[in-house]
């Protein structure tokens, strides 16, 4: 099990834990500049993928989670936060057909296992959690009309990131994050995970792309093109000047 899924499960989950012993846990998280919006994302994601009732009462325990509030009439949950309102939608709640597609395209394309003590197996492609890249694109050619986007996102402690790969819709009103399994409000979204874009495609557009840069013989398409998605972000940064890297990310600290 993962040292973070450790901690959680047998630590903070666990009722009898005395509540001056989680505060001081999240004080040495400060202490550590760990990002709140983080552990919000973690909030959002378990209760989006949960297959139960989700556990509120665990997650009041963090001091950054001030409350969670569930509307019946229109399926959404708000986490009450430190950092602010973020209200989503369970990405089944909107995308069931979509979401057992690509689990089962998932299931074809698995073909080792390397299972945790938990049961957890990290190499399997119907984990989504690790495997954002992979359902983004099986996604956009379900939805062509959509954006993938890759973008580099702030990870959990100050200094660190991630790549991280979403749907956006064609309107370019919320995000369908497939991998976090949530619906959410561009807006909210941004704030949340403090993307800074790579790429943003359009579906129907990706296999056109593609090729263009097969036929370019960009150097490193032989070793990224095993997930289409990167070969696009890397290609776009890539063929960036100085001067553009600059005026795009000047004020991000990337």
């Amino acid at each position: 099990m993962e040292p973070i899924a450790l901690l959680r499960t047998k630590f903070l989950a666990d009722a009898s834990v005395p509540s001056s012993c989680t505060r001081k846990f999240y004080e040495i998280l400060e202490k550590y500049h760990y990002r709140e919006e983080e552990e919000v994302l973690q909030c959002i994601s378990t209760i989006a993928t949960s297959n139960e009732t989700p556990n509120f009462s665990f997650w009041k325990r963090c001091k950054w989670i001030k409350d969670i509030v569930y509307d019946e009439k229109t399926r959404m949950y708000t986490i009450v936060s430190s950092k602010g309102n973020f209200s989503f939608l369970p990405i089944r709640s909107m995308y069931e057909k979509e979401y057992e597609s690509i689990k089962q395209v998932g299931k074809a394309k698995t073909k080792t296992s390397k299972k945790l003590l938990n049961g957890y197996d990290s190499s399997s492609y119907e984990n989504f959690d690790y495997n954002c890249h992979f359902v983004t694109y099986e996604f956009s050619k379900l939805h062509p009309e959509d954006y993938a986007v890759t973008a580099i996102c702030p990870n959990s402690f100050s200094g660190a990131y991630w790549l991280h790969s979403y749907s956006v819709s064609y309107n370019e009103s919320y995000v369908i994050d497939i991998s976090n399994g949530f619906v959410m409000s561009i807006f909210d979204f941004e704030r949340l995970l403090g993307p800074m874009i790579l790429d943003k495609t359009k579906g129907e557009d990706i296999p056109f792309r593609l090729e263009q840069i097969r036929k370019e013989k960009w150097p490193f398409y032989t070793t990224t093109i095993h997930t289409p998605l990167k070969t696009l972000a890397f290609y776009q940064f890539d063929t960036l000047s100085q001067d553009e890297i600059l005026k795009r990310y000047r004020n991000k600290s990337l």
